[in-house]
C-alpha cells in the first residue's frame, strides 16, 4: 500500500514535471504568451487550415514606439514590466482563439484566424488604442505607451514568410508615418 502511495505520488510529480517543461518550451519567459517557435507552429496549422478550407487569417505584427528609450530613461526592470503590460491588454483585447506571442524584443505577433484584412485592421486600433490610453504602472514609476501596428491578411498561394514580410512592412510604415498608428499591407509582390 505505501508503495502504491509512493508510485502515485511520483507519476503525478513527474506529470507536473513533464506539464511545466512544455510550458517553458512554448511560453515566453518574462510574458507568459507563445514563444515566437510556438506561434510558427500555429501559424502553419492555420495555413494548412486555410488551404483545406479557405478560412482567413491575419496576422499582426505590433512594436512598442520608442521601447529603447523606456529602458534607458527608467531602466530594464520598468521595460519588463511594459513588455508584461503590453502582453496582458493584448490578452484582454483578442479573443479566445486569436493567438498572442512575442515575436522578439519589443515585438509581438497576434493570429487572428477566421478573420479578413478589415477586421484585422479593427483589432489593431482596438490594440493600439487601449494601450495609449493605459498608464501601466511599474515600481513608483507609471509609462506612457505607444504601439505602431502593421496588417496583413494571408493571400492564397503566398508563403507564410510573405504574409509576415508584408505585416512587418506595413508595421515599419506605421512608424514612418509617425508611430501610434495602425498600417494595413496592400500585399502587393
Amino acid at each position: 500500500m505505501e508503495l502504491t502511495r509512493k508510485l502515485v505520488d511520483e507519476i503525478s510529480e513527474r506529470k507536473q514535471v513533464e506539464e511545466r517543461l512544455a510550458r517553458t518550451a512554448t511560453s515566453d519567459i518574462l510574458t507568459g504568451v507563445m514563444n515566437r517557435r510556438a506561434m510558427l507552429e500555429q501559424l502553419r496549422y492555420q495555413l494548412v487550415r486555410h488551404q483545406r478550407n479557405k478560412t482567413p487569417f491575419v496576422i499582426l505584427v505590433l512594436d512598442i514606439d520608442h521601447f529603447k528609450n523606456i529602458n534607458d530613461t527608467y531602466g530594464h526592470d520598468i521595460g519588463d514590466q511594459a513588455l508584461i503590460g503590453v502582453a496582458d491588454v493584448l490578452l484582454t483585447s483578442t479573443r479566445s482563439q486569436d493567438l498572442v506571442s512575442r515575436w522578439g524584443g519589443e515585438e509581438f505577433l497576434v493570429l487572428l484566424p477566421d478573420t479578413v484584412l478589415k477586421g484585422g485592421a479593427i483589432v489593431a486600433e482596438k490594440i493600439r488604442s487601449r494601450v495609449a490610453e493605459e498608464a501601466f504602472k511599474a515600481n513608483e514609476h507609471t509609462v506612457k505607451l505607444t504601439l505602431s501596428i502593421g496588417v496583413a491578411e494571408y493571400k492564397q498561394g503566398q508563403t507564410l514568410e510573405k504574409c509576415i514580410k508584408d505585416a512587418d512592412s506595413a508595421l515599419y510604415l506605421a512608424k514612418n508615418k509617425g508611430r501610434n498608428q495602425v498600417a494595413v499591407s496592400e500585399g502587393k509582390e
